[in-house]
């Protein structure tokens, strides 16, 4: 297992964990700008996460 090539889904998952950062850095922006959007947003990062985390966890 030395294959050192770049399968489709581990570029998948550089370019989803590179589009989410910046998306939840923004998000957390608004947030401390405006502390009642904390609220809706707490289930919506969870469901997300819920999300990911499997695809994150068969790679």
């Amino acid at each position: 297992m030395n294959d050192t090539s770049v399968t489709p889904e581990e570029n998948l998952m550089q370019l989803l964990v590179g589009t989410t950062i910046p998306t939840v850095l923004s998000i957390f922006t608004i947030i401390t700008l405006k502390g009642t959007i904390i609220f809706p947003v707490i289930p919506v990062v969870a469901s997300i996460i819920a999300t990911i985390s499997p695809v994150i966890r068969s790679n």
